[in-house]
C-alpha cells in the first residue's frame, strides 16, 4: 500500500550508515514513463557520481574498471551513460546489437558493482523503489543480479503487494 512508510524506512535506516560505511544507491521506478532499467540505470549513475566526487585517482578507478569489464565496457557505457566520466567515451553501438548483446551487458553489470565493491571492501547498498511498476526486462535485470549473488551487495526493493500483477 502507498504511504505506509517503506521508503522513508529504508532510508532513514540505511541511508545515513551506507554513506559512512559503504555506498547507498537508490532508484524509482517511473510509471508514466517506464524505460526499461530505469531505476537501476538510475542506482548505478548515482554510485558513477558517487565515486567521481570521493575518488582521488580516477585514473586509478579507470584502470580497475577498465580490466574488470573488458571487453565489454562500450556495452555498459550505453547502459549507465555519466560512466564516461569515470572510464572515457566508449564506442558507440546501435540499439539493436544492445538488444542482442542483452545477457553480456547483465554480466557486465555485475562486473562492474562487484568491481567497485570488492575492492573497497565496502557494501553497495541497492534500494530500488516502486518494483511493481518494473516492466519484464527490469524484472529480469533483478533476478540476474539477484542470482549471481555479488560479494557486498545487498539489493533491497519495495513494491506495492496491493497494485502487483497476479502472475
Amino acid at each position: 500500500y502507498s504511504g505506509i512508510g517503506k521508503t522513508t524506512l529504508v532510508k532513514k535506516t540505511l541511508f545515513y550508515k551506507a554513506k559512512s560505511e559503504g555506498n547507498f544507491i537508490s532508484g524509482k521506478y517511473d510509471p508514466v514513463h517506464n524505460n526499461p532499467h530505469e531505476a537501476i540505470v538510475q542506482a548505478f549513475s548515482d554510485l558513477v557520481t558517487q565515486l567521481v566526487a570521493n575518488t582521488k585517482d580516477k585514473d586509478l578507478w579507470k584502470k580497475r574498471l577498465s580490466k574488470a569489464l573488458y571487453p565489454n565496457a562500450d556495452l555498459i557505457s550505453h547502459f549507465i551513460p555519466n560512466l564516461a566520466q569515470l572510464m572515457g567515451v566508449q564506442n558507440s553501438l546501435t540499439s539493436s546489437a544492445i538488444e542482442q548483446e542483452k545477457n553480456r551487458i547483465f554480466q557486465c553489470i555485475i562486473d562492474f558493482v562487484t568491481c567497485i565493491s570488492s575492492h573497497e571492501k565496502k557494501p553497495v547498498i541497492i534500494f530500488l523503489d516502486d518494483i511493481h511498476r518494473a516492466n519484464t526486462e527490469s524484472l529480469s535485470l533483478i533476478k540476474h543480479i539477484m542470482n549471481a549473488k555479488p560479494s557486498y551487495i545487498l539489493l533491497i526493493g519495495a513494491f506495492r503487494n496491493n497494485e502487483c500483477p497476479i502472475d
